[in-house]
Formats: C-alpha cells, structure tokens, sequence
C-alpha cells in the first residue's frame, strides 16, 4: 500500500531547520580523483588516469551528517579518528559545513580513507581503501564518550547510528548509546552492517538495512531470504520481519532496495508491508544513495513525519543522488522542489 504526496511533507520539509539531529558512528575520508584517461599503460593492460583534480568530503556515517546539514538541519556528529592529518581534515571540513562534531582520537589507529579515482568525469575506475578496525575503546576513552553522548542527547531531537563495522559501534557502545536515548525518550534510527542485531536491540530503535542487509539478518535467524519480484517475495518479507522485531525488541524496519524503493514494517501492524517505489528515472552512481536515504528519514521523522511520508521523501532525495555521478548530497530547496513537482504531476 501507499499514498499520494501531500503538501504536508512540503510543510515538514521547511521545518528542518528547526530540528537538532545527533549522528554518531564510523567516520572516514572520501577522495574522487578525477582525471582523463587517453592510453593504456606500456607496463600492463590498464588504463593510465592523468589527474586534474581531486574533492574531499566526509564518508560513513560523515556523510549522513553531511547530507543532514544539507538538507537544512541542525547536526552534530561524534565519532573517532586516528591522530593524523586525515582526521585533522574531517575536523576542517565538518568546521566548513557547519557541522558541531566530537571526533575522539583513538592511538594507534588510523582515519579510513576511500579513494575513488574517476575518469572522463563519469567511468568510475577503482577505488582504493586504507583502513584498519578501531582497536577496544579503552575505559578512559568510553567514559568521556559516554559523558559527551548523554549530554548530546538530551539536547537533540532524535539520534542516527551509522554503522560500518569500523569500531566504534561496538555492542558495548551502542547499547550504552541505545540506554540513554530511550530514557530520554529519543527516537533511535540505525544503519546496521552486521547480521546479528542483537547489538541494536530496543523498543525505541528503527533500523534501515538495505536489502542484503536485511536478508542476512533474517538469515541469521534461519529465515528465508527475499528474492524480489517473486509470487512469495510480500509474505516472505513479512514473516522475516516479524522474526527481526519479535527477536529483537525493535520498533520499525525500514529496507531500501535500490531501483525498487523502500519497504517498512511497523511492529503495531505485523501483517503489513508498506512499498514506496522509486522516484529515480535514470540511475547514474549508487554510491551514497543509503546515507541520503539514512538522513532524509531521521530528519523526516525529527520534523514529525510519519513513517510513510519519511519513505516518500527518502526516497525523492534518493533519486535525485543517484541519477547523479560520485557522492552527491541532496539541498533542501532541491528536495522541496522536487515534492512539489510530484504533487503537481498528481493533479
């Protein structure tokens, strides 16, 4: 089931300036590369990439703050950096973008980066990661990101965990994360990346795989898998979900799924699957999409947003990323002119 787009979600839209979102998770550098390619190496059969120019911007869960700022809110972002340039820069960066953050050095670890070298403007050629696992977070460091944490909390309308696996969302921190949200009655939204979501487990949390995602964590449970398109695929989507928030004690569910939209499950209707389709009309580049998707809703729902009117206008942000090459963060006005182009197409 859906519904029509509303002049309300126009009004919400205008609102987000008004919202303070707290976005805590992994953190790295993004770096496009960009550059002509003209000949193949002598030394091997591989295209040669003469650089022009390169952008830097955050990536991870730096990237749903990113989009979060954006789109007009007001956000901050905790996470955790290695003690070099890297981090340095993030710092510099989120400065830029008006984005209040605590990024806690962590010793002997370093920043992730992630370089995607581009060529012509549109062939994405490689990419190239240097990244390690956070080390434990020592107890000296977990209590001063515990103090920071709570005290960001009280002062946000709803809080976004970004998880990458990286470290700094360990079981530990994320239920200590999940434990002061809930008694300060704050919504909790969650981009897992793991299949056992034990770690994300309460009343209060709504988590946004992607579609492998999701099938993983129901595999995980001895559920069967969603293919989509096939005669099963609603009633399999339903019984997996029910699995997820009964073993878990989670609030929602909501699953992006690329070309074909988002689903989500609501723990107060356990029969139901509600489908947005996509808004995109010509798919350019992914990369980003989930983050866009992560943040429209968390701001959505912080501006009082339904469920529902949150999918819709995740998934028109959505859109608008992925018909366009590299990481591409949506503005407001481009997002608000957007609905407002739906709505007229509706009439």
């Amino acid at each position: 089931m859906s519904r029509i787009v509303t002049s309300e979600i126009v009004n919400h839209i205008d609102s987000f300036g008004n919202h303070k979102i707290l976005v805590i998770g992994d953190l790295m550098l993004d770096e496009f590369v960009h550059g002509k390619v003209e000949r193949l190496s002598p030394e091997a059969p591989v295209p040669v990439l003469l650089e022009t120019h390169s952008v830097q911007m955050p990536g991870g869960a730096g990237n749903v703050a990113a989009n979060i700022a954006s789109l007009g809110g007001k956000c901050t972002f905790v996470g955790a950096i290695g003690d070099d340039p890297r981090g340095t820069q993030l710092a510099d960066i989120f400065n830029d973008m008006g984005i209040d953050c605590k990024l806690f050095k962590i010793p002997n670890f370093v920043t992730t980066l992630k370089q995607r070298f581009i060529a012509n403007g549109k062939h994405h050629l490689m990419r190239r990661d240097n990244e390690m696992k956070m080390p434990p977070m020592d107890a000296e460091n977990f209590g001063r990101m515990k103090t920071v944490i709570e005290r960001y909390i009280a002062r946000h309308d709803i809080v976004l965990l970004s998880d990458y696996d990286k470290g700094v969302l360990s079981n530990v921190t994320t239920q200590m994360i999940i434990s002061a949200a809930e008694s300060k009655k704050k919504p909790v939204v969650i981009d897992p990346k793991i299949p056992d979501w034990t770690r994300y487990a309460g009343k209060g949390v709504t988590i946004k795989p992607n579609l492998k995602e999701y099938n993983q964590a129901v595999a995980f449970l001895g559920g069967q898998p969603v293919e989509w398109g096939k005669d099963d695929y609603k009633d399999r989507f339903i019984t997996g979900a029910n699995m997820l928030l009964a073993k878990y004690n989670i609030g929602n569910i909501f699953v992006t799924m690329s070309e074909h939209g988002m689903v989500c499950f609501d723990k107060n209707n356990p029969g139901e699957l509600i489908h947005i389709p996509t808004q995109a009309h010509e798919v350019s580049e992914v990369s980003g999409a989930g983050d866009t998707a992560m943040a429209t809703i968390g701001i959505g729902l912080a501006s009082g947003m339904d469920f529902e009117d949150a999918m819709i206008t995740a998934n028109y942000a959505s859109g608008i990323v992925v018909e366009q090459m590299g990481t591409v963060r949506v503005k407001q006005r481009e997002l608000r002119a957007k609905i407002l182009y739906a709505i007229e197409k509706q009439r």
